[in-house]
């Protein structure tokens, strides 16, 4: 009867390869590929994400400024050209700061996670 496990060890003897170390060393290997992939993937994660809060903060930045534009010629155009109640500039006024405040506050919130 022919004993397998000594042919295979002749065969790998004869071709030069080691059962154990070349083995350990492919899982090695690929240990070290894999961890190293993820690390790149990781990075550009975070910098894609940088690029995209830079530009979202760009176009909050000029709606903020839009907004301190608008409501400075509502105030000279309400001495000026018409009359609007005191309760309504006020209404008005503090319900679209809320809405600028908020929209700013989420953005931040949904850019910059802390890990609380």
């Amino acid at each position: 009867m022919v004993d397998y496990y000594k042919l295979v060890q002749e065969i790998k003897k004869s071709q030069n390869i080691e059962p154990q170390s070349e083995a350990q060393g492919s899982e090695q290997d690929l240990s070290e590929s894999l961890s190293s992939k993820k690390e790149r993937q990781e990075l550009k994660h975070k910098n894609n994400k940088h690029e995209l809060a830079v530009e979202i903060y760009k176009k909050l930045f000029w709606a903020i400024c839009a907004y301190i534009l608008l409501v400075f010629f509502l105030l000279i155009g309400n001495e000026h050209y018409f009359q609007l109640k005191g309760s309504v500039l006020i209404a008005l006024l503090s319900t679209t700061t809320a809405n600028i405040l908020g929209v700013f506050y989420i953005a931040s919130k949904w850019l910059y996670e802390t890990n609380e």
